[in-house]
């Protein structure tokens, strides 16, 4: 799951969700808009942030442990397209 409060946050959420999607099989329950979240709303302008669950950790726990490094590889990848740069 993740949190997201503005149109710029949703494109970064999606490119992380999609990024885990792209490597690793765990259920996902997509994006959200919040809007009563203090770190989302206080963040300026300029500054992109989100909430991303990693996880449910009764259902998942066995697959992260196993899968932690495809876990982030799949953020990372996510934020690398964001960010238009390549992810190596």
């Amino acid at each position: 799951l993740a949190l997201y409060k503005t149109s710029e946050q949703k494109r970064l959420a999606s490119y992380l969700n999609n990024g885990v999607r792209s490597t690793i099989k765990i259920k996902n329950r997509g994006l959200k808009k919040r809007r009563n979240l203090a770190t989302l709303n206080s963040s300026k302008p300029h500054c992109v942030s989100v909430l991303f669950e990693c996880g449910n950790i009764k259902k998942d726990n066995k697959i992260l442990r196993r899968q932690y490094d495809a876990y982030g590889k799949g953020l990372a990848k996510g934020l690398c397209n964001y960010l238009g740069i390549s992810f190596q």
